[in-house]
């Protein structure tokens, strides 16, 4: 795993984007998308260790480790903040904002499925 994670980070070098260029509403746009993915995150992780759920992204497949899904995240955050700085201002800011409302949306789905889970016991 630490050979893969190097490699990885290796490759993701070249994706360093411009911060400065950001206006302030879209660095708090893009703080929010990492602080809904870190929630996501956790709420996956304590899921998964119920042993009643299973993990629906076929990207990580039914069952992943920790170290998988915030991999999977560190990579596709990387990936988007570079689309995203590749964009003008106004297709930035639209994409952080949906962005922002997908992750919110399955944030609350994974709380419901949660919830309902605890309820029931």
């Amino acid at each position: 795993m630490k050979i893969l994670t190097i490699i990885i980070l290796l490759f993701t070098m070249p994706l360093v984007a411009e911060w400065s260029d950001w206006s302030e509403e879209d660095k708090e746009l893009f703080e929010t998308l990492i602080i809904l993915q870190g929630i996501d995150t956790h709420q996956t992780y304590t899921a998964l260790k119920t042993g009643q759920f299973h993990e629906s992204n076929p990207f990580y497949g039914p069952d992943p480790h920790i170290e998988e899904i915030i991999l999977g995240k560190i990579l596709t955050t990387a990936f988007l903040y570079k689309a995203l700085d590749n964009g003008n201002r106004v297709q930035r800011n639209r994409g952080l904002k949906w962005a922002n409302a997908v992750q919110t949306a399955v944030i609350i789905h994974n709380g419901k499925l949660l919830f309902n889970f605890k309820k029931e016991f």
